[in-house]
């Protein structure tokens, strides 16, 4: 699944926080709403962030031993980590544009201010009353 896919998936103005797990301040903002790392469970955080540290660990030993690896060579190798470490590789860029995604995360939202109440609405009529700041 892509992130523009996650966010699409998991975007829910009925869910607390609109299904948001994680963000930067105190108080979610409009641009923690588009961000599909702030969907993710605390286990696919983790998940995501061994599988970063592994890859790039693995960079940085190709460069300490200064392997020359062209641009284009890169998303071979990645993909070929990605299979090594039976993690899925998508075949395409998915079904869901970066911009649809942002554009339904705000709509679930209910605004395109700078940022809403902590708690987002739990119903239809709720959600027309969050004002963004």
């Amino acid at each position: 699944m892509t992130a523009a896919e996650l966010i699409h998936s998991r975007a829910d103005h009925l869910l607390p926080n609109m299904g948001l797990t994680t963000w930067k301040a105190g108080e979610v903002r409009k641009g923690d709403v588009s961000t599909a790392k702030n969907y993710l469970k605390e286990d696919e955080i983790e998940g995501l962030n061994r599988i970063v540290t592994m890859w790039l660990d693995f960079a940085e030993d190709q460069a300490k031993r200064r392997k020359q690896v062209f641009m284009k060579d890169w998303e071979q190798k990645l993909d070929d980590f990605l299979r090594f470490n039976e993690r899925r590789v998508l075949p395409n860029a998915g079904k869901v544009s970066k911009r649809a995604a942002e554009d339904y995360a705000r709509a679930e939202g209910g605004g395109s201010g700078l940022k809403a109440r902590w708690m987002w609405p739990s119903s239809a009529s709720e959600k027309a009353s969050v004002r963004f700041s």
